[in-house]
């Protein structure tokens, strides 16, 4: 299995696709094709899921906010998080491959 990690900013585009409603955040995280990181060389097309950690301003996990979702066939993926409004939350993005 071969894991390579990713921030919110490493998704496909410069500006996540994130909007936010009352203190939910929906983002849809993708794998471009050819991805090259030290620890996968591979094309991405053996992603199965995105696991995702929590963390607040304090840098302490919100465990409860952890999760995975599965990649579709287009290895994009939507994660759904209620955060409470006008606090900062770090995601770190795991891309799990078999």
């Amino acid at each position: 299995m071969t894991a390579g990690m990713f921030l919110l900013t490493s998704c496909s585009s410069e500006e996540p696709n994130m909007t936010t409603n009352e203190g939910n955040v929906v983002f849809t995280a993708s794998i471009p094709g050819g991805i090259k990181t030290r620890s996968s060389y591979d094309d991405g097309k053996l992603a199965v899921n995105l696991t995702y950690a929590v963390y607040d301003e304090e840098g302490n996990n919100i465990a409860t906010l952890n999760g995975t979702e599965t990649f579709d066939e287009n290895l994009k993926t939507t994660v759904k998080l209620n955060l409470i409004t006008g606090k900062t939350y770090t995601v770190v993005l795991i891309k799990l491959s078999s």
